[in-house]
């Protein structure tokens, strides 16, 4: 499998990011995970669109858009061998005297993607404050981590993170959806 960085593509366990990537240092990146389904990216744009929002905000450059990343991401699922998967796209900071530094590649879909998985055990988590800047999906993911690895000592597979209101936001990993009436529904961009 390959790993596309800033144009170039190499073995995806080759070392791809800089150890003075302010992104690898300080969390100051962005990224977003793009489900392939038959080889066809679901919902590109909107995707990219929140990456280059989310970029946007903590002052990086993102220099492609949904057209420039569908050739790469191709690319990435020949080398990948398959037809589904999820693709990683990330935009770092870069060094603190360089530019912004691109990746993107694709591994297979996580086991609760696949058809016929069994229902998830879950529980939730109220303890995870509101991180800051929430409606920027960046790298800063400890809260989330600390959720999903005391969820798996609790002997469940993860944890939804709860505002402190009550209000259900997300899963550690995954994103929570649900029908109200004939209408599907997501939590609101920014609310946690």
């Amino acid at each position: 499998m390959d790993v596309w960085v800033d144009g170039k593509y190499q073995p995806l366990d080759s070392p791809a990011v800089s150890a003075r990537d302010r992104g690898f240092l300080h969390g100051e990146a962005v990224y977003e995970g793009v489900k392939i389904t038959g080889r066809r990216p679901l919902f590109l744009e909107a995707h990219v669109t929140r990456l280059m929002e989310s970029a946007r905000a903590i002052g990086i450059e993102v220099a492609v858009d949904a057209a420039g990343l569908r050739p790469i991401m191709g690319r990435l699922l020949e080398s990948f061998g398959g037809d589904d998967a999820m693709a990683r796209l990330y935009w770092t900071r870069g060094p603190a005297d360089g530019q912004a530094a691109a990746l993107a590649w694709v591994e297979p879909l996580p086991p609760c993607s696949l058809p016929d998985t069994p229902p998830w055990r879950l529980v939730s988590h109220a303890e995870l404050l509101v991180p800051y800047m929430p409606a920027v999906k960046h790298t800063s993911r400890l809260a989330h981590a600390r959720a999903r690895r005391q969820a798996r000592e609790a002997g469940t597979d993860d944890a939804l993170l709860v505002h402190a209101d009550g209000w259900v936001l997300e899963g550690t990993a995954s994103n929570v959806f649900f029908f109200e009436a004939d209408t599907l529904h997501t939590p609101e961009k920014g609310c946690g």
